[in-house]
C-alpha cells in the first residue's frame, strides 16, 4: 500500500469529480429549460445515465478524499522518518 501513487490518484479523481459535477449541473440546466417549455420539471434522476453520473460523482469525491488523506499521511510519515534519521 505504500507504493501506490496517492497523489496521482487524488489528482485524477479530483479532476473527474469536478468535470462530472459540472456535467451534471449543465445537463440539469439544459433539461430543465427543455422541460419548462412543456410545463414539466426536470430532476437529476430522470434517466439512467444521469443517475449513473451522480453515483460516479459520489464515488470520485470519496476516492479523492480517501487518497488525499493517504497522500498526506504518507508525506508526514516520510518527514518523520527523515527527522529520526538525522
Amino acid at each position: 500500500m505504500k507504493k501506490l501513487p496517492y497523489g496521482i490518484i487524488a489528482g485524477l479523481s479530483g479532476i473527474f469529480a469536478f468535470y462530472d459535477t459540472l456535467a451534471i449541473i449543465v445537463l440539469y440546466i439544459v433539461f430543465n429549460q427543455i422541460e419548462s417549455q412543456t410545463t414539466h420539471t426536470a430532476t437529476i434522476f430522470d434517466s439512467w445515465y444521469q443517475t449513473l453520473m451522480f453515483i460516479l460523482d459520489i464515488v470520485f469525491v470519496l476516492l479523492f478524499i480517501a487518497s488525499l488523506i493517504f497522500y498526506i499521511k504518507k508525506k508526514v510519515s516520510r518527514k518523520k522518518g527523515a527527522l529520526n534519521e538525522a
